[in-house]
This record gives C-alpha cells, sequence and structure tokens, in this order.
C-alpha cells in the first residue's frame, strides 16, 4: 500500500481513529513511535513504519518528515480538548486523568508552549505535496460512518457494511479516557482562550487556503 502519514497533533484522536480503521479492514496500523502499551493491547503494527500498515501514526512534522510518505491523513481536533487530553496522557497514562497538583505546577507552561506547537503542526501538515485528507475529530465523533467512509474511499479501500457494523459495535476500543468533570483551577484562563482562539482562526484560514489552492 502507499506509505500514509496519520498525522495529528497529540490528543486528538489518533488512536481512536487507527482502532476504527482497523475494525473495519482488519489490517494493522502502524506508528513511528513504539509505544509497548498500544502494541500489547490491540496495535500491534505499533512500530512499524512501512508500507505493511494501512497508515502511519506520527505527530511529528516538517519537510523532511512529509517526504517520506506518498499520501497523508491530517487529523484536527479543536486545541482545548486536544491539549487536555494529551496533559491527562502525560500524567495519567492513556485512560487515566492528571491531578489537581499537576495542573498547578506546570497546566500554564503546557498550554503556552504546546498551543503554539499545535498551529504549527497543522500548518505544517497542510504543506504536504501528495494527496491529503483532512478529517476534523468533531465530525468524526457527530457523523462516524460518513467520515470513514469519506476516509475509505481516500485510502482506495472496499469496506463492506457488515465491516461498517463490526466497526461500529466496538467503537470506543480499550484506550478511552473515562470522563470527569474538569476542576475549576485547571480552566482555561481568559488569556489562555484568547490566544488560542487566535490560533484556531489561524489555523481556519490556512485549511481555507488550502482548499482555494486545490479548487485552482
Amino acid at each position: 500500500m502507499p506509505l500514509t502519514a496519520l498525522a495529528s497533533f497529540p490528543g486528538s484522536g489518533n488512536t481512536w481513529l487507527r482502532h476504527l480503521v482497523q475494525q473495519a479492514t482488519g489490517i494493522a496500523t502502524g506508528s513511528v513511535y513504539n509505544d509497548l502499551i498500544l502494541k500489547h493491547h490491540g496495535f500491534p503494527g505499533e512500530g512499524v513504519r512501512d508500507s505493511r500498515v494501512v497508515m502511519v501514526k506520527t505527530h511529528e512534522w516538517g519537510s523532511e518528515h512529509r517526504r517520506e510518505f506518498s499520501r497523508a491523513v491530517l487529523l484536527i481536533r479543536d486545541p482545548f480538548d486536544s491539549l487536555l487530553a494529551e496533559f491527562n496522557r502525560r500524567y495519567g497514562g492513556h485512560r487515566g486523568h492528571a491531578l489537581p497538583h499537576d495542573f498547578d505546577k506546570d497546566w500554564q507552561k503546557y498550554v503556552s508552549l504546546q498551543s503554539r506547537e499545535w498551529v504549527d503542526m497543522n500548518a505544517d501538515w497542510l504543506k504536504f505535496d501528495g494527496p491529503l485528507l483532512i478529517m476534523q475529530y468533531r465530525d468524526l465523533r457527530a457523523n462516524m460512518l460518513n467520515e470513514t467512509r469519506r476516509l475509505f474511499n481516500f485510502l482506495n479501500m472496499r469496506v463492506s457494511d457488515p465491516e461498517l457494523v463490526c466497526m461500529v459495535s466496538n467503537a470506543h476500543g480499550n484506550f478511552k479516557r473515562p470522563k470527569i468533570e474538569v476542576l475549576p483551577q485547571v480552566r482555561y484562563s481568559y488569556f489562555m482562550r484568547s490566544t488560542i482562539g487566535k490560533y484556531i482562526q489561524n489555523v481556519t484560514k490556512e485549511i481555507q487556503n488550502y482548499y482555494k489552492l486545490r479548487k485552482s
């Protein structure tokens, strides 16, 4: 298969989308990383970064890295959600949550650095030279069947209705983090929201420009 990147900023639902693809196709997804927890719990292609797998997970960016792939899927999630999800993963593991003292210690610095990284990573992958499919996490959540069909069309993979039923029946997989009420002290400050709001506008404009260039 063509070497296909599944690019996303950390915390954007990359593992979930990999699970959906594996459920529907029966083919492993790969990764430029080698997370042994994922490898032994449903992701046997973890650490594989060649054409034996459907897609290769990556959070990396830059022209040299992009050139490794023939085509790419860019999964974009609202940074307010992705930043919090990644912070929880760093301090609580794949299914846990960061504790209040973790937010007191590192949250402000983390948001300042990583929100800028969210912009740079997504804007960089929008410069991908080959075939690129942009997927929004919110759309995937709202209409899983339509979005996954769009993905399989992009990948030139035939997936039958029974296979899609199988995917939907186990849509969450092993790594869905249980929801908890976010404590007041870990919420985004007014300054954080204002800054990240501008970053969202920047990436939205980059996406619009990408589609305009494709039409021209």
